[in-house]
Protein backbone atom coordinates (compact mmCIF):
# COMPACT_ATOMS: atom_id res chain seq x y z
CA UNK A 1 0.00 0.00 0.00
CA UNK A 2 1.33 3.46 -0.89
CA UNK A 3 1.98 5.96 1.84
CA UNK A 4 -0.73 8.24 0.55
CA UNK A 5 -3.16 5.10 0.64
CA UNK A 6 -1.97 3.94 3.81
CA UNK A 7 -2.63 7.87 5.19
CA UNK A 8 -6.54 8.20 3.72
CA UNK A 9 -7.20 4.66 5.08
CA UNK A 10 -5.72 5.80 8.33
CA UNK A 11 -8.04 8.90 8.90
CA UNK A 12 -11.20 6.53 8.20
CA UNK A 13 -9.44 4.18 10.76
CA UNK A 14 -8.89 6.15 13.71
CA UNK A 15 -11.90 9.00 12.67
CA UNK A 16 -14.43 6.87 15.67
CA UNK A 17 -11.52 6.25 18.06
CA UNK A 18 -10.51 8.53 20.75
CA UNK A 19 -6.93 7.14 21.72
CA UNK A 20 -4.88 5.02 19.96
CA UNK A 21 -1.25 3.70 20.52
CA UNK A 22 1.39 3.11 18.30
CA UNK A 23 1.06 -0.76 18.17
CA UNK A 24 -2.31 -0.21 16.66
CA UNK A 25 -0.90 1.18 13.73
CA UNK A 26 1.98 -1.25 13.49
CA UNK A 27 -0.49 -4.35 13.68
CA UNK A 28 -3.29 -2.66 11.54
CA UNK A 29 -1.44 -1.83 8.73
CA UNK A 30 1.81 -4.35 8.78
CA UNK A 31 4.10 -1.46 9.02
CA UNK A 32 7.09 -0.55 11.70
CA UNK A 33 7.10 1.38 14.47
CA UNK A 34 9.36 4.28 12.74
CA UNK A 35 7.04 4.55 10.17
CA UNK A 36 4.23 4.65 12.12
CA UNK A 37 5.54 7.27 14.21
CA UNK A 38 6.23 9.34 10.33
CA UNK A 39 2.79 8.50 9.70
CA UNK A 40 1.72 10.44 12.77
CA UNK A 41 3.59 13.11 11.89
CA UNK A 42 2.16 13.48 8.77
CA UNK A 43 -1.25 13.53 9.93
CA UNK A 44 -0.31 16.02 12.47
CA UNK A 45 1.21 18.11 9.22
CA UNK A 46 -2.38 18.06 7.64
CA UNK A 47 -4.58 19.08 10.14
CA UNK A 48 -5.41 15.65 12.12
CA UNK A 49 -5.99 16.37 15.30
CA UNK A 50 -3.88 14.06 17.11
CA UNK A 51 -2.15 15.18 20.05
CA UNK A 52 0.27 13.09 22.83
CA UNK A 53 -1.42 11.61 25.78
CA UNK A 54 1.56 11.90 28.74
CA UNK A 55 1.06 9.07 31.29
CA UNK A 56 1.46 5.87 32.29
CA UNK A 57 0.22 4.38 29.29
CA UNK A 58 0.95 7.08 26.85
CA UNK A 59 -0.03 6.77 23.32
CA UNK A 60 -1.98 9.64 21.35
CA UNK A 61 -5.56 10.53 21.69
CA UNK A 62 -7.78 12.71 19.34
CA UNK A 63 -9.21 15.80 20.09
CA UNK A 64 -13.41 15.39 19.56
CA UNK A 65 -15.27 17.53 17.39
CA UNK A 66 -12.62 18.51 15.28
CA UNK A 67 -12.12 15.99 12.83
CA UNK A 68 -11.09 18.61 9.87
CA UNK A 69 -9.13 16.76 7.55
CA UNK A 70 -8.28 16.30 3.64
CA UNK A 71 -8.17 12.83 1.50
CA UNK A 72 -7.30 12.62 -1.82
CA UNK A 73 -9.48 11.05 -4.20
CA UNK A 74 -8.12 9.31 -7.45
CA UNK A 75 -9.57 10.22 -10.85
CA UNK A 76 -11.78 7.14 -10.56
CA UNK A 77 -13.28 7.54 -7.26
CA UNK A 78 -13.90 11.52 -8.36
CA UNK A 79 -16.09 10.03 -11.46
CA UNK A 80 -17.75 7.44 -9.33
CA UNK A 81 -19.02 10.47 -7.07
CA UNK A 82 -19.90 12.63 -9.71
CA UNK A 83 -22.24 9.59 -11.46
CA UNK A 84 -23.61 8.70 -7.95
CA UNK A 85 -25.08 12.58 -7.64
CA UNK A 86 -25.84 12.69 -11.23
CA UNK A 87 -28.58 9.84 -10.78
CA UNK A 88 -30.20 11.84 -7.86
CA UNK A 89 -31.09 14.12 -10.39
CA UNK A 90 -34.01 11.97 -11.48
CA UNK A 91 -35.76 12.18 -8.51
CA UNK A 92 -38.61 14.83 -7.44
CA UNK A 93 -36.61 14.44 -3.99
CA UNK A 94 -34.29 13.38 -2.20
CA UNK A 95 -33.68 12.79 1.53
CA UNK A 96 -31.63 15.73 1.86
CA UNK A 97 -33.14 18.86 0.35
CA UNK A 98 -30.85 19.13 -2.09
CA UNK A 99 -31.13 20.47 -5.97
CA UNK A 100 -29.09 17.52 -7.45
CA UNK A 101 -27.98 20.00 -10.50
CA UNK A 102 -26.72 22.61 -8.18
CA UNK A 103 -24.74 20.19 -6.45
CA UNK A 104 -22.78 18.85 -9.65
CA UNK A 105 -22.17 22.25 -10.63
CA UNK A 106 -20.76 23.27 -7.41
CA UNK A 107 -18.83 20.05 -7.17
CA UNK A 108 -17.43 20.48 -10.67
CA UNK A 109 -15.97 23.36 -9.43
CA UNK A 110 -13.40 22.39 -7.32
CA UNK A 111 -12.32 19.68 -10.20
CA UNK A 112 -9.36 20.99 -12.50
CA UNK A 113 -10.17 21.74 -16.04
CA UNK A 114 -8.70 18.31 -17.32
CA UNK A 115 -11.17 15.63 -14.88
CA UNK A 116 -14.54 18.71 -15.00
CA UNK A 117 -13.81 18.16 -19.46
CA UNK A 118 -13.40 14.87 -19.17
CA UNK A 119 -16.52 14.39 -16.95
CA UNK A 120 -18.27 16.38 -18.83
CA UNK A 121 -18.26 14.50 -22.29
CA UNK A 122 -18.94 11.10 -20.25
CA UNK A 123 -21.91 12.57 -18.73
CA UNK A 124 -23.32 14.16 -21.71
CA UNK A 125 -22.94 10.20 -23.68
CA UNK A 126 -24.83 9.08 -20.57
CA UNK A 127 -28.84 8.97 -20.38
CA UNK A 128 -30.14 8.07 -16.94
CA UNK A 129 -33.78 6.94 -17.39
CA UNK A 130 -36.34 6.86 -15.06
CA UNK A 131 -40.07 7.54 -14.08
CA UNK A 132 -40.62 11.04 -12.73
CA UNK A 133 -43.49 11.75 -10.57
CA UNK A 134 -45.44 15.13 -10.04
CA UNK A 135 -45.77 14.95 -6.21
CA UNK A 136 -42.87 15.88 -4.06
CA UNK A 137 -41.98 13.92 -0.54
CA UNK A 138 -41.14 17.23 1.63
CA UNK A 139 -40.93 14.97 4.50
CA UNK A 140 -38.71 12.61 3.47
CA UNK A 141 -35.85 13.93 5.51
CA UNK A 142 -37.60 13.47 8.80
CA UNK A 143 -38.72 9.76 8.10
CA UNK A 144 -35.55 8.85 7.73
CA UNK A 145 -33.71 10.75 10.60
CA UNK A 146 -36.18 9.01 12.98
CA UNK A 147 -34.23 6.14 12.60
CA UNK A 148 -31.10 7.00 13.90
CA UNK A 149 -33.04 9.58 16.12
CA UNK A 150 -35.17 6.90 17.38
CA UNK A 151 -38.62 8.68 17.03
CA UNK A 152 -41.93 6.96 17.04
CA UNK A 153 -43.85 9.54 14.59
CA UNK A 154 -47.78 10.36 14.41
CA UNK A 155 -48.63 11.12 10.84
CA UNK A 156 -51.37 12.25 8.51
CA UNK A 157 -51.33 10.50 5.83
CA UNK A 158 -53.82 11.52 2.85
CA UNK A 159 -55.43 8.54 0.82
CA UNK A 160 -58.97 8.62 -1.35
CA UNK A 161 -59.50 12.26 -0.72
CA UNK A 162 -58.85 11.52 3.36
CA UNK A 163 -57.01 12.30 6.16
CA UNK A 164 -55.85 9.56 8.25
CA UNK A 165 -53.69 9.72 11.24
CA UNK A 166 -51.18 6.43 12.47
CA UNK A 167 -48.53 6.65 14.51
CA UNK A 168 -45.64 4.61 13.11
CA UNK A 169 -41.92 3.28 13.64
CA UNK A 170 -40.24 3.71 10.42
CA UNK A 171 -38.04 0.57 9.67
CA UNK A 172 -37.26 1.55 6.60
CA UNK A 173 -36.85 3.90 3.39
CA UNK A 174 -37.95 2.56 -0.22
CA UNK A 175 -36.98 3.87 -3.54
CA UNK A 176 -38.75 2.21 -6.81
CA UNK A 177 -39.34 3.54 -10.38
CA UNK A 178 -38.76 7.35 -8.73
CA UNK A 179 -41.08 6.87 -5.71
CA UNK A 180 -40.47 7.05 -2.21
CA UNK A 181 -41.79 4.37 -0.11
CA UNK A 182 -41.84 4.11 4.16
CA UNK A 183 -41.83 0.77 5.71
CA UNK A 184 -42.87 1.14 8.90
CA UNK A 185 -44.81 -0.34 11.56
CA UNK A 186 -48.09 1.07 12.37
CA UNK A 187 -47.89 0.79 16.10
CA UNK A 188 -51.76 1.59 16.84
CA UNK A 189 -52.99 -1.85 14.85
CA UNK A 190 -49.64 -3.42 15.24
CA UNK A 191 -49.06 -4.13 12.00
CA UNK A 192 -46.24 -4.02 8.83
CA UNK A 193 -47.05 -1.72 6.31
CA UNK A 194 -45.74 0.45 3.42
CA UNK A 195 -46.64 4.28 2.61
CA UNK A 196 -46.41 6.59 0.26
CA UNK A 197 -43.53 9.31 1.59
CA UNK A 198 -45.27 11.90 -0.72
CA UNK A 199 -49.02 11.53 1.09
CA UNK A 200 -48.03 11.77 4.37
CA UNK A 201 -48.52 15.69 4.78
CA UNK A 202 -47.72 16.04 8.70
CA UNK A 203 -46.08 14.67 10.95
CA UNK A 204 -44.65 14.78 14.80
CA UNK A 205 -42.77 12.83 17.01
CA UNK A 206 -45.23 10.39 19.37
CA UNK A 207 -45.40 10.34 22.97
CA UNK A 208 -47.61 7.37 22.80
CA UNK A 209 -45.72 4.71 22.33
CA UNK A 210 -41.60 4.10 23.11
CA UNK A 211 -39.01 3.32 20.46
CA UNK A 212 -38.74 -0.62 19.81
CA UNK A 213 -34.90 -1.91 19.37
CA UNK A 214 -34.30 -3.72 16.41
CA UNK A 215 -33.71 -7.07 18.10
CA UNK A 216 -37.51 -6.43 19.17
CA UNK A 217 -38.54 -5.06 15.92
CA UNK A 218 -37.59 -8.34 14.42
CA UNK A 219 -39.43 -10.85 16.69
CA UNK A 220 -42.58 -8.39 16.33
CA UNK A 221 -42.46 -8.94 12.58
CA UNK A 222 -41.72 -12.67 12.77
CA UNK A 223 -44.77 -12.93 15.10
CA UNK A 224 -46.68 -10.77 13.01
CA UNK A 225 -46.10 -13.37 9.92
CA UNK A 226 -46.79 -16.17 11.98
CA UNK A 227 -50.51 -14.88 13.04
CA UNK A 228 -50.78 -13.80 9.54
CA UNK A 229 -53.36 -15.47 6.48
CA UNK A 230 -51.18 -15.37 3.83
CA UNK A 231 -51.76 -16.74 0.42
CA UNK A 232 -48.95 -19.01 -1.58
CA UNK A 233 -49.08 -18.49 -5.10
CA UNK A 234 -46.32 -19.29 -7.65
CA UNK A 235 -46.91 -18.11 -11.26
CA UNK A 236 -44.87 -19.65 -14.52
CA UNK A 237 -43.18 -16.84 -16.43
CA UNK A 238 -41.99 -16.37 -19.94
CA UNK A 239 -38.28 -16.44 -20.05
CA UNK A 240 -38.56 -13.25 -21.90
CA UNK A 241 -40.63 -12.11 -18.76
CA UNK A 242 -37.33 -12.14 -16.31
CA UNK A 243 -36.16 -9.18 -16.93
CA UNK A 244 -39.28 -7.70 -15.96
CA UNK A 245 -39.47 -9.17 -12.71
CA UNK A 246 -35.93 -7.92 -12.28
CA UNK A 247 -37.21 -4.74 -12.45
CA UNK A 248 -40.53 -4.94 -10.22
CA UNK A 249 -40.49 -7.70 -7.35
CA UNK A 250 -41.29 -7.20 -4.26
CA UNK A 251 -39.39 -8.16 -0.97
CA UNK A 252 -42.19 -11.51 -0.31
CA UNK A 253 -41.23 -12.54 -4.16
CA UNK A 254 -38.49 -14.51 -5.74
CA UNK A 255 -37.55 -16.10 -8.95
CA UNK A 256 -36.63 -19.68 -9.65
CA UNK A 257 -35.09 -21.50 -13.21
CA UNK A 258 -35.63 -24.71 -12.97
CA UNK A 259 -34.68 -27.22 -16.33
CA UNK A 260 -35.44 -23.76 -18.62
CA UNK A 261 -38.86 -23.23 -16.72
CA UNK A 262 -38.76 -19.66 -14.60
CA UNK A 263 -41.02 -19.48 -11.28
CA UNK A 264 -42.54 -16.46 -9.41
CA UNK A 265 -43.33 -17.74 -6.07
CA UNK A 266 -44.26 -15.56 -2.94
CA UNK A 267 -47.15 -14.98 -1.20
CA UNK A 268 -49.58 -11.87 -0.29
CA UNK A 269 -52.45 -11.04 2.11
CA UNK A 270 -56.12 -10.51 2.07
CA UNK A 271 -55.22 -6.62 1.81
CA UNK A 272 -52.81 -7.11 -0.81
CA UNK A 273 -54.78 -9.57 -3.39
CA UNK A 274 -56.25 -6.91 -5.68
CA UNK A 275 -53.02 -5.16 -5.66
CA UNK A 276 -50.79 -8.93 -6.68
CA UNK A 277 -53.90 -9.35 -9.40
CA UNK A 278 -52.82 -6.02 -11.02
CA UNK A 279 -49.41 -6.89 -10.84
CA UNK A 280 -50.08 -10.16 -12.54
CA UNK A 281 -51.94 -8.84 -14.85
CA UNK A 282 -48.71 -6.21 -16.18
CA UNK A 283 -47.18 -9.61 -17.15
CA UNK A 284 -49.44 -9.83 -20.13
CA UNK A 285 -49.07 -13.00 -22.02
CA UNK A 286 -46.06 -13.56 -20.14
CA UNK A 287 -47.65 -15.18 -17.63
CA UNK A 288 -47.61 -19.05 -18.37
CA UNK A 289 -49.51 -20.68 -15.64
CA UNK A 290 -51.18 -19.48 -12.32
CA UNK A 291 -50.91 -22.10 -9.57
CA UNK A 292 -53.31 -20.59 -6.86
CA UNK A 293 -56.91 -21.14 -7.18
CA UNK A 294 -57.42 -17.98 -5.10
CA UNK A 295 -54.94 -15.52 -7.30
CA UNK A 296 -56.25 -17.17 -10.59
CA UNK A 297 -60.17 -16.35 -9.82
CA UNK A 298 -58.95 -13.01 -8.23
CA UNK A 299 -57.15 -11.99 -11.65
CA UNK A 300 -60.13 -13.13 -13.89
CA UNK A 301 -62.38 -10.65 -11.63
CA UNK A 302 -59.83 -8.25 -12.30
CA UNK A 303 -59.72 -8.44 -15.98
CA UNK A 304 -63.34 -8.93 -16.15
CA UNK A 305 -63.73 -5.81 -14.54
CA UNK A 306 -60.98 -4.12 -16.75
CA UNK A 307 -63.15 -5.58 -20.20
CA UNK A 308 -66.40 -4.13 -19.18
CA UNK A 309 -64.79 -0.78 -18.86
CA UNK A 310 -63.49 -0.76 -22.14
CA UNK A 311 -66.95 -1.93 -23.45
CA UNK A 312 -68.71 1.08 -21.26
CA UNK A 313 -65.89 3.01 -23.03
CA UNK A 314 -66.29 2.23 -26.36
CA UNK A 315 -70.29 2.96 -26.36
CA UNK A 316 -69.67 6.67 -25.37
Amino acid sequence: MKKSERLNHMMLYLANRSTFNLNDLVQEYTISRRTALRDIESLEQIGFPIYSNRGKYGGYGILPNRLKYHFEFTADEIAAIYFAVLTLSAYQSTPFHINALKLIEKFKTTLPDHLRDKLVSMSDSLTFESTRHLHESPLLNQLLTSIPDQQVLDVSYSSKDMIKSYSIQVIGIISRFGQWYVQAMDRTAGQLKIFRCDKIIALRPSTAYDYLDRRSIDQWIESAAAQSEREYFRLEIDKHAVDRFYKEAYPSMSLIHDNDHFYITGYYTKEEKAFIAGYVLSFGSAILAIDSDDLRTTVMEALNTLNQHYKDIGRQ
